[in-house]
C-alpha cells in the first residue's frame, strides 16, 4: 500500500514540476513583461526599445544551473507569437496595447 502511495505522490510531484509550476511562472512573467514595456514606454514603433535595455535577456546554460529560471524572455516570445509584442526592423520591440486588451490577464 505504501509503495502505491509513494508512486502516486511521485507522479503528482512530477506533474507539478513539469506542467503546473512552469505554466504559473510563465503567466507571472507575462504580467511582469507587460509592466516592463509600459514602464519603459515601449508602446509604439517610435518608442520601441531593445530587450537588453529593458533588462530582458535570454538565460545561458550556466545561469540555469545555478539559479531559478527567468521566464521573461519566454514570455516575450509567447507575446510575439500572439502578436501582442511586435519587433521593428532594427530589432527593437514594442507592446500593442489594443491587442493586449483581447488577452485575458
Amino acid at each position: 500500500m505504501s509503495n502505491i502511495l509513494f508512486i502516486i505522490l511521485l507522479i503528482i510531484f512530477f506533474l507539478l514540476g513539469t506542467i503546473v509550476i512552469p505554466q504559473f511562472m510563465l503567466r507571472r512573467a507575462i504580467k511582469q513583461v507587460i509592466a516592463i514595456f509600459r514602464e519603459h514606454g515601449a508602446m509604439s514603433p517610435k518608442s520601441a526599445k531593445m530587450l537588453d535595455e529593458m533588462d530582458i535577456k535570454q538565460q545561458g546554460m550556466f545561469s540555469l544551473k545555478f539559479g531559478l529560471r527567468d521566464y521573461k524572455f519566454h514570455a516575450v516570445q509567447a507575446l510575439m507569437k500572439s502578436e501582442i509584442i511586435k519587433e521593428t526592423d532594427d530589432g527593437k520591440a514594442y507592446l500593442l496595447e489594443d491587442k493586449l486588451m483581447l488577452l485575458k490577464i
